[in-house]
C-alpha cells in the first residue's frame, strides 16, 4: 500500500520517527519526546496515542510496539518491549526483560537482551511467546536479507545464519579483515 502524508512530521529530535510505513489502518505513529502521537494518512490532525515517552516504535497488524521505561509509575532501568492495540483496548508486556535492537521480520520479533552477561540474538512470536535463542554470541549489529540473518559479532566477524540459527557460515574473519558494519 502507498500512503501520502499531507502534513510533514516535525520533531526537534528526528531520530524518534520510527514507523517507516503506516499501520494497516493508515496511521503513522511517532514519538515527540514527550508522548506517542499518530496522524492518519491524508489528515492534518495529530492525536495523542499515549501520555508517556517512548524512543522505539513499530507496527504489526493492529498492534503498536514500543519501548516502555515505566512500571506502574516507577521507572525501568532499561526499556521493556510493550505493545498496545491501535484502539487502546489492550496494553501488555511482550518481552519481560530489558531489550535492545528489536526487529520484526517474517512473522517473528528478533531482539538482543540488554541484561549484563546475556548475549545472543533471540526470536519470539509477536505476542512474546516461544522465545528461543538463535545465537549465543555478543552481537554488534544484525541484518535480514532473503532467507538469512547477517550478524556482526563483537570480534568483528561477519556471520550468516538462517532464521532458526542453523547453517552458520562465517563470511568475514574479523581478525583478518576487521569488518565494522553491515
Amino acid at each position: 500500500k502507498s500512503f501520502i502524508v499531507d502534513k510533514p512530521i516535525i520533531s526537534s529530535r528526528t531520530e524518534y520517527l520510527q514507523s517507516k510505513t503506516p499501520s494497516e489502518s493508515g496511521y503513522i505513529y511517532y514519538s515527540t519526546g514527550n508522548n506517542i502521537v499518530r496522524i492518519k494518512s491524508g489528515d492534518k490532525t495529530k492525536e495523542a496515542f499515549t501520555d508517556f515517552f517512548s524512543d522505539f516504535l513499530f507496527t504489526v497488524e493492529d498492534w503498536v510496539y514500543y519501548y516502555d521505561y515505566r512500571n506502574d509509575g516507577a521507572t525501568y532501568n532499561e526499556p521493556i518491549l510493550h505493545r498496545r492495540k491501535e484502539d487502546s483496548s489492550l496494553d501488555e508486556i511482550v518481552i519481560e526483560t530489558p531489550v535492545k535492537s528489536v526487529s520484526y521480520h517474517n512473522k517473528y520479533i528478533y531482539y538482543i537482551p540488554r541484561q549484563k552477561f546475556t548475549y545472543g540474538l533471540y526470536r519470539a512470536n509477536p505476542d512474546g511467546s516461544q522465545q528461543s535463542q538463535i545465537t549465543d554470541e555478543s552481537i554488534k549489529e544484525y541484518y535480514f536479507e532473503d532467507n538469512y540473518i547477517y550478524i556482526l559479532n563483537s570480534s568483528n566477524n561477519l556471520i550468516r545464519i538462517n532464521h532458526n540459527g542453523d547453517s552458520r557460515k562465517q563470511l568475514i574473519d574479523g581478525a583478518e579483515y576487521s569488518a565494522f558494519g553491515i
